[in-house]
């Protein structure tokens, strides 16, 4: 018989929980490592619908990558996931930062579904969470802003256009604009991230330097199939669902003009 703990312990080899940022509120957050486990669902963040979808498939487990629990819970009522959880007996194992920085993990996924080559590690912390290799060939700051949404299918993507091609790219998956100053350090062209910020976008483009924002959830959304195939690999006797969201956010995208007075 699986159990919690079984699963749980599979994620911790390929991703130490220990790993996680010191921000972060990685592994069993809701549940018990003793209970039995036939099917799980794997899906990037625990809202109720993806709570509903576990329930409806009879699945006692829930792997996910945000964490369910971030801020301090002050209650607890139905509109809350956890809530959903405790009354469906659905334990919760959410791995974040620490798949983050894993060796096959969301960076590395990302810079594969970017087709990169000769991917390292990218930055200088104990367990570098970014990654860092080049394009097969050349492309223009605007081609290479395409190639990304298109690879990613993300809705809409912002990036600072620059007059030098971009062949070695940086990459970090959620908001990750912070690496860029080592991205430029390592001689990049290029840093794929999401949730740049103004003064983020100001200081690249006064250094010549392409920072690409695809979205929080276009950058992170592979690493759902991937765990979920991982997990089907290792599990032969377990049910594996995978709870496909959309992006939250809607876009409208279009050349900037002037304000309407």
């Amino acid at each position: 018989m699986l159990t919690v703990k079984d699963i749980y312990g599979f994620i911790d080899d390929f991703a130490p929980f220990s790993t996680q940022c010191g921000f972060d509120n990685a592994g069993l957050l809701v549940g018990n490592m003793d209970a039995s486990v036939t099917k799980v669902a794997v899906c990037l963040d625990i809202t109720r619908n993806a709570v509903g979808f576990a329930a409806e498939n009879g699945c006692e487990l829930i792997v996910s990558h945000h964490p369910v629990i971030f801020d301090p819970l002050r209650s607890v009522g139905p509109d809350n996931p956890v809530y959903g959880l405790c009354c469906n007996l659905i334990s919760a194992v959410c791995a974040h930062t620490n798949v983050d920085a894993a060796s096959g993990g969301v960076n590395d996924t990302l810079a594969q579904i970017l087709e990169l080559t000769e991917v390292e590690p990218l930055g200088d912390e104990e367990v570098p969470l970014a990654r860092i290799g080049f394009l097969d060939e050349e492309l223009s700051s605007g081609e290479f802003a395409e190639y990304v949404r298109q690879r990613l299918g993300a809705g809409c993507v912002r990036y600072t256009e620059t007059k030098r091609p971009v062949r070695k790219v940086a990459v970090c998956g959620g908001a990750g604009a912070d690496y860029m100053d080592a991205a430029v350090k390592a001689g990049a062209d290029a840093l794929v991230t999401s949730e740049v910020k103004h003064h983020q976008l100001l200081s690249a483009r006064q250094r010549g330097f392409c920072i690409m924002d695809a979205g929080h959830f276009a950058t992170e959304r592979p690493i759902v199939s991937k765990l979920a195939e991982m997990l089907a690999a290792r599990f032969k006797e377990l049910e594996i669902f995978t709870y496909k969201t959309q992006d939250p956010a809607a876009y409208v995208c279009g050349e900037p003009s002037e304000p309407i007075a």
